[in-house]
């Protein structure tokens, strides 16, 4: 009776070794961020665009839910996974857009997840040749 006990207890322990070791291998580590989005103070619109950006590096995506809340899952860089985007360090700067604007703050990936809130403050954003033909209609 005790040598079945000892087996199923070395059984249990080699099962949830087994587990972590493939949950290791086949997901990498994701960093998950949540909160609310703004456009000029008032929540973003259902089923807005709101992606997350490394660089250039586009490394997440989701659509708004009601009151602009979002979730964004950011994977760690897996290096055999080249094709999948992700952080690489601690010290990677995010950026997140929602409909190719940008938000503010920016912030880093860390081990815990993250609840922030947003901000999408539009200015006037006008071409240099714009102004050049503005100016040139006052002369």
């Amino acid at each position: 009776m005790k040598r079945n006990s000892i087996k199923i207890l070395l059984l249990l322990v080699a099962t949830l070794f087994a587990v972590q070791t493939a949950q290791a291998y086949f997901f990498a580590s994701v960093f998950m961020v949540t909160g609310t989005i703004t456009l000029q103070g008032r929540p973003a619109e259902k089923d807005q665009v709101v992606a997350a950006f490394i660089g250039s590096d586009k490394v997440a995506e989701a659509k708004t839910r009601d009151n602009g809340a979002f979730e964004l899952q950011i994977p760690e860089y897996d290096p055999t996974k080249p094709e999948v985007k992700g952080y690489h360090s601690t010290d990677d700067v995010i950026q997140v857009k929602l409909e190719g604007k940008i938000a503010k703050p920016t912030f880093n990936p860390n081990t815990d997840n993250l609840k922030i809130d947003l901000r999408v403050e539009t200015t006037l954003d006008v071409k240099l040749s714009t102004w050049g033909k503005i100016k040139a209609l006052f002369k």
